[in-house]
């Protein structure tokens, strides 16, 4: 990944963990941005209403308010300023998939150095394009109409990925092994 169009880009941390602040922030350096740190989601606001930044990396989980929360302060805030979020999966996963309309990458703890790196970069260079919103759904069915046939032998499982498709507006064929995938496929 070429840094170099990283340089002196501008970001904000959030994170009330000050080992995961302090580990990002000299990663942050080492590929040439200008990161600035908060443990406090106040203060992180208040350098928010005076300070120009090119990208906000909030954690999920602190105290007061959590990262969905101030996002969407500081949605109202700075519309188009990307920010991702970083999230350990674990109960709050559903509620961060709801949410993930806010966030220009979700990213989940814990992450590799070369993965953080490159959500960055995608966010910053090539501006990706945000996440869709859960709600857009019939959109996604509409624009990307696929079939699907899931080999799976255990009925749980079986129950899970249907229930699972079935909020997402799409309909299975289950089989139970790689020779009845053959002749569906037929």
């Amino acid at each position: 990944i070429d840094i170099t169009p990283l340089k002196n880009k501008r970001i904000l941390i959030l994170d009330d963990n000050k080992n995961n602040l302090k580990i990002l922030k000299s990663e942050c350096i080492n590929w040439g941005l200008n990161a600035t740190t908060f443990e406090n989601y106040e203060e992180a606001l208040q350098s928010l209403a005076t300070e120009k930044y090119d990208l906000v990396i909030i954690d999920m989980n602190m105290p007061d308010k959590d990262g969905i929360e101030v996002t969407k302060i500081i949605k109202n805030l700075h519309k188009d300023l990307p920010i991702i979020l970083f999230s350990s999966s674990g109960p709050d996963y559903n509620y961060v998939i709801q949410h993930k309309y806010l966030f220009s990458a979700l990213l989940n703890k814990p992450a590799k150095r070369r993965q953080i790196l490159k959500v960055i970069s995608d966010t910053l260079i090539k501006k990706a394009e945000p996440i869709l919103p859960i709600k857009n759904i019939e959109i996604i069915k509409t624009t990307l109409p696929i079939n699907i046939l899931i080999a799976e032998d255990a009925l749980i499982n079986q129950k899970l990925l249907l229930k699972i498709l079935e909020k997402l507006g799409y309909k299975a064929d289950f089989v139970d092994n790689g020779i009845q995938v053959l002749k569906a496929m037929e």
